[in-house]
């Protein structure tokens, strides 16, 4: 079955449209469909990305909640040691990875490079069974704790919601904040946070000049640490009076389980991505062995072509000038199909989902409330400045260095994210209310529209 044909006849959960190099879309998804964990041999087989659009087989995706489901009930223990077990192989990989980051790969020869390609590579996939158990739970884990706390805490269980879904962990974007404002090294300061520009794995990073501007824009910085500090001692002040009142062990586990998987979503995406830092040097050489311009072209190949043009001499510069253009890439029980070019590009019509209601929006409520104003769309890192102001942020998803812009935004609207997503995270986290995962809110809406946003019932509409 050609790819066209699987768009046209599967049921699709569309998870957002958002642009990713073909090697972090190779990595993301054939890790989830090949790589199982002991306890738990499950995957799914039919996901992907065509035009940006990210897609899982709906009846798939449904089939493997339930899996993941039954096992966080049968041993409620199971998701926080999974994480735990991933945070720890994380720290780990970070230590080998360092020793490429050091490496002259100039001197190096063909066999140590493929070889380290390959190790990179294998230690990425293995993060494989991280994609799709938090995600598949997500709706599951946050309305059961709401319910959970409506039947212990009765009409105090509002008090409550706050705590449970912002993360007690700081996320990366908020220690990014607090590495800058506590003074460590330049080099420290950009090894552990500059892969935040890099959201697509293409070697983007933030530079040293571009992190002493935001430093410079900090006014009182022992001010705004002094900031963070509260912000978290008071999060974790709520969190433990609830965990207090917890009547039973399952109940804590529950929370506990919901609040780390919020955290979990992004830090694992955040994990692969950052590891990109390490390695610009390996795939540096490897694109001058093969005949590329730059390393970021590597990106736009899979594992077996660059061993095949490693090995063999095969030419990939067509193919990846294709790939700039469009890709769509989907895993598959079969084999993996793929189309570049125009070939991709003539996949839209095949694309159901992408028709719109041009009128009303329907996405998830992640922090209650009601809000009329004037639109602002930002699409382009270029634009983040003009956010601050802004009524309305209509954007495809928040990113960690958009944080520092939004303190004064009254709602934020995003196409993509689900529950446990960075948008909902941050706009609980800053108390703003959102509508996320309308999957063609910057499609529909324009810079100047005015809307109102409806989180609590998780309705945008034009007035």
């Amino acid at each position: 079955m050609g790819i066209r044909e699987i768009l046209e006849t599967t049921k699709w959960h569309v998870w957002h449209q958002r642009t990713r190099s073909p090697f972090f879309t190779y990595i993301f998804y054939r890790g989830a469909a090949d790589y199982r964990m002991l306890d738990f041999p499950y995957g799914i087989e039919t996901t992907g990305t065509v035009l940006d659009w990210v897609l899982t087989d709906a009846r798939q995706l449904e089939d493997y909640g339930k899996k993941v489901w039954g096992m966080f009930q049968n041993n409620p223990n199971w998701i926080l040691n999974m994480i735990q077990k991933f945070q720890e192989k994380n720290k780990q990989d970070r230590e080998h990875w360092r020793v490429y980051y050091h490496e002259d790969w100039s001197i190096a020869d063909s066999s140590r490079l493929l070889s380290a390609y390959r190790e990179y590579t294998q230690s990425l996939l293995e993060y494989g069974p991280t994609i799709f158990i938090p995600l598949s739970i997500e709706s599951q884990l946050s309305s059961s704790s709401i319910e959970y706390v409506k039947n212990n805490f009765g009409n105090e269980w509002s008090t409550y919601e706050n705590s449970i879904m912002t993360p007690q962990k700081e996320s990366n974007a908020i220690l990014a904040q607090r590495s800058l404002l506590s003074g460590v090294t330049m080099q420290t300061h950009l090894e552990n946070f500059a892969f935040l520009k890099n959201k697509g794995f293409f070697f983007e990073f933030n530079s040293e000049e571009e992190i002493k501007k935001e430093l410079l824009r900090t006014v009182e910085p022992k001010a705004e640490l002094a900031r963070l500090d509260e912000n978290i001692r008071v999060r974790n002040q709520s969190w433990n009076a609830l965990m207090e009142r917890v009547p039973d062990a399952y109940g804590r586990l529950l929370l506990e389980t919901t609040n780390e998987a919020i955290f979990f979503r992004t830090w694992r995406t955040e994990a692969i991505i950052q590891s990109s830092w390490y390695v610009v040097g390996m795939f540096g050489e490897i694109a001058r062995r093969i005949g590329f311009e730059e390393a970021q072209d590597v990106l736009y190949i899979y594992p077996h072509e660059v061993e095949r043009a490693l090995v063999d001499d095969f030419d990939y510069r067509i193919l990846v000038s294709k790939r700039k253009t469009a890709y769509a890439y989907l895993t598959n029980s079969e084999e993996d199909l793929s189309a570049e070019g125009n070939e991709a590009l003539a996949l839209t019509d095949a694309l159901s989902f992408t028709k719109m209601n041009k009128q009303e929006l329907c996405g998830t409520s992640a922090y209650r409330g009601k809000v009329q104003g004037k639109v602002l769309v930002v699409t382009d890192r270029a634009d983040f400045p003009q956010i601050i102001g802004a009524d309305i942020l209509v954007t495809r998803c928040t990113f960690p260095e958009m944080v520092p812009y939004l303190s004064h935004v009254r709602a934020i609207v995003t196409d993509e994210g689900g529950i446990l997503s960075h948008a909902a995270l941050i706009s609980r986290e800053l108390k703003i209310p959102s509508v996320i995962g309308t999957v063609t809110a910057t499609q529909i809406l324009h810079t100047g529209d005015r809307v109102e946003v409806d989180a609590e019932m998780g309705i945008v509409k034009k007035i």
